[in-house]
């Protein structure tokens, strides 16, 4: 059984899918931008045309209200648009090695499991007629074949390289490490994810739904802001992580330099 899991797992091992992510990745990120500096701006502005009675009573000016969704679409914008270029040069930065080499391949493999399943109910669901959990399906398909496809290609993706020994406390770290980096270089085609159903459901509310809760505009709007500044919250995942994790090799290096002393007396 075992030499039939790795033969499935081989097959995510080619140069051509993980050739295909990296594109996709690029075309995610830059329809994420084109997204949040076009597409939201003109959503918003049709939304406030189509509730400009409402809005006006809620807020003052139904005007002053598209003027500040397109601001804040603005700045989000540049704020994605600069931490996403800090994503691929902070885990090249970052070394990570690894001495139990099957963990990256368990990994990979609880990934692609999940990946067909979700693949899976997306299909049911979809031919069932429930369109918005079956793109959610999808979603979750493509994060996690990606997840297998980075942690069947380590070295090229998540700068991880297996070592032949390290102590126990050595080998939770750099796991720790390898999970907080590919989560964070996930984050630019998550993003881009993000912002198509983003656009979706901005759709939905500015032209098809007529009767819109507050509730249901205040998730979306917050939904939004998240997503936007995924790659911001991403990067200070990722510093605060090596922080704590420098503050931890140092400790260890204290406490071989004492052993050291002790073992000299």
């Amino acid at each position: 059984m075992k030499k039939l899991f790795d033969k499935g797992l081989n097959l995510l091992k080619g140069n051509k899918l993980l050739e295909f992510f990296r594109r996709s990745e690029n075309f995610a990120e830059k329809f994420g931008l084109v997204c949040l500096y076009g597409i939201f701006p003109i959503l918003g502005i049709a939304f406030c045309c189509k509730y400009a009675t409402g809005l006006d009573a809620m807020f003052g000016s139904a005007a002053v209200v598209a003027l500040g969704f397109v601001v804040v679409c603005l700045i989000s914008g540049y704020i994605a648009d600069k931490m996403l270029e800090y994503v691929k040069p902070s885990i090249d930065q970052a070394k990570t090695h690894i001495v139990n080499g099957a963990f990256l391949d368990v990994l990979a493999f609880l990934s692609g499991i999940i990946a067909l399943i979700s693949g899976i109910v997306a299909l049911v669901t979809i031919c069932m007629g429930h369109v918005i959990f079956a793109l959610s399906s999808l979603v979750v398909c493509g994060l996690t074949l990606y997840l297998a496809v980075m942690f069947l290609a380590p070295t090229k993706m998540l700068n991880v390289s297996v070592q032949d020994s390290a102590t126990p406390a050595q080998s939770l770290i750099a796991i720790t490490a390898l999970l907080i980096k590919a989560s964070y270089r996930l984050v630019p085609f998550a993003f881009g994810v993000a912002m198509l159903l983003s656009v979706a459901n901005g759709i939905d509310l500015a032209f098809i739904t007529h009767t819109i809760p507050k509730l249901t505009l205040l998730t979306f709007v917050y939904t939004l802001l998240y997503s936007a500044l995924l790659p911001l919250i991403g990067y200070f995942v990722f510093l605060g992580y090596y922080f704590v994790l420098d503050l931890c090799m140092s400790l260890f290096r204290i406490a071989d330099a004492v052993e050291g002393k002790n073992k000299a007396k």
